[in-house]
Formats: structure tokens, sequence, C-alpha cells
């Protein structure tokens, strides 16, 4: 992720609100990070003379859980899914003494040799300073257990919402960059958990026909105790691999 310095002149950025809420969760001890990415993507006439349902519906997901101390990333655990492929692909990295072992399945673990680079809370709070805040609305509610929670509002104009589909958005291959930004919504709950809460709505003409693209992003950030694994074995017949996309190729071959 390229960072660059954020204008010191605006008054408030998303960035100085995911820090202050944080409060200092992620700089050291344990910490998770849980994301999730959806996407929809839907193709045709939604008009009652074609059943009311689109031509073509696609969807996928991301999910990732990831377990950080002092911000070294020790273990990683994601999860896609498609409508283009049947079940799931699971791809797993732990660190040992040696680096990192992989998993394009959960069961088998073999030597990495590259690095494990997929997220930093730092860079993405430095990303989130790009993002000027023009409002906030706090709403505050309780939890199932009676937990006092802060939900925030948070009203961003269109350009820096723009600069958010870059985080998470930019590799979408449905949504080509001549669509219209619809619609959108950015929240943060705060109160035990600090979460991002963002979607979105995309939309253009894949030929003459009308086409839509719906995408919501969660990241949910807590301290955690510190996560002590077994030992893995390495299964030295498995190849070392050294690209993150290598890992994930395996998984899209491997049977479902």
């Amino acid at each position: 992720m390229s960072i660059e310095t954020p204008d010191t002149s605006s008054n408030l950025t998303l960035g100085a609100l995911f820090h202050h809420l944080r409060g200092g969760v992620g700089d050291l001890g344990s910490t998770q990070v849980s994301i999730r990415f959806e996407q929809r993507s839907s193709v045709g006439s939604m008009d009652a003379s074609q059943g009311g349902v689109p031509t073509s519906l696609t969807k996928s997901s991301l999910r990732a859980e990831l377990d950080f101390h002092d911000q070294t990333l020790h273990r990683a655990d994601m999860m896609a899914t498609a409508s283009s492929r049947p079940g799931a692909m699971r791809v797993s990295f732990i660190r040992d003494d040696q680096g990192f072992l992989y998993s394009a399945g959960g069961v088998k673990f073999g030597r990495f040799g590259g690095e494990v680079n997929l997220f930093d809370i730092g860079s993405f709070e430095q990303m989130l300073s790009f993002v000027t805040v023009h409002d906030v609305t706090i709403d505050e509610r309780h939890d199932a257990r009676g937990a006092s929670l802060n939900i925030l509002d948070v009203d961003v104009d269109n350009d820096g919402f723009t600069k958010l589909l870059a985080i998470f958005g930019s590799d979408s291959e449905d949504a080509p960059d001549d669509y219209d930004l619809d619609s959108y919504s950015v929240n943060l709950t705060a109160g035990g958990d600090l979460v991002v809460d963002y979607w979105w709505q995309l939309s253009g003409e894949e030929g003459s026909s009308p086409a839509t693209v719906n995408c919501h992003v969660t990241l949910r950030l807590s301290a955690a105790p510190r996560r002590t694994d077994a030992r893995v074995p390495v299964d030295e017949s498995m190849p070392v691999l050294t690209s993150i996309d290598d890992v994930w190729d395996v998984a899209r071959t491997s049977p479902t």
C-alpha cells in the first residue's frame, strides 16, 4: 500500500476517528482483526416481464481472521467463496521460528518462503486519514449483554468514499472503472470491539443491459489473549511457495 502525508488542513478525518476509538489496540499486545468482504453483481432487467430477477447474478465473499502480537502477524485464516465455484477455498498461514508455513485447506502445512503482507493496522489508519469527515451522528445502544455501544454514522463525500474503495474494493473484476457510485454508507461502532462497516452500490451497463454491483466490508478490531498454537509439523512433500497468489492457486485447484 502506498502511503502519502494526508492534508492536515482538514479538521477531522476517518483515520483520526479510527485512531481515537481504537485507543491503542493494535499497537502492543495481542490483537485480532476480522475482515468480511461480500460482493453481489447482477446484469439484466429487474422488471416484471422478466420475472423480477436479473438475467445474471453472481456472489462472492472473503473472510479473514488475523492474529497479531505487537503488530506482528502470527496467524491468518482466510476463506473465499464464489458462485462460479462449489464449496469454499481456505488458505492459512502460521508463523514459526523459521518464517511462515502455508496451507491450502488447513490440514497439511508446507514451508512458505515469501512475505505474508495481508493487513497492517497503521497503514490502514493512514489510508483512512485521506477521507475527510464532514459530520458524525452518534447513537448509543446496548448489545445483548447490556454493554453500551456507540454507533457513529459518518458523513463523507463522494470523493472521500472513493478513497475507501481503493482499500478493499479496487480488485473487483465485476466493477469496471466507468461504473457510477450510486449510494454508500460508513459506520463505526465502539464499545468493546471497534467495528468499521461500510457498503456501496455501483451501476453501469454490460453491453445494452443494466448492471449493478453491491459490496459490503466489515472490519472488527479487538484486543485478545495471546494465542499459543501447538507446533505444526511441516509436510516436506509440499513445494516451497513464495507468493500468496500461488497458495490461492493451490486452493483453487484443490477438490472441495
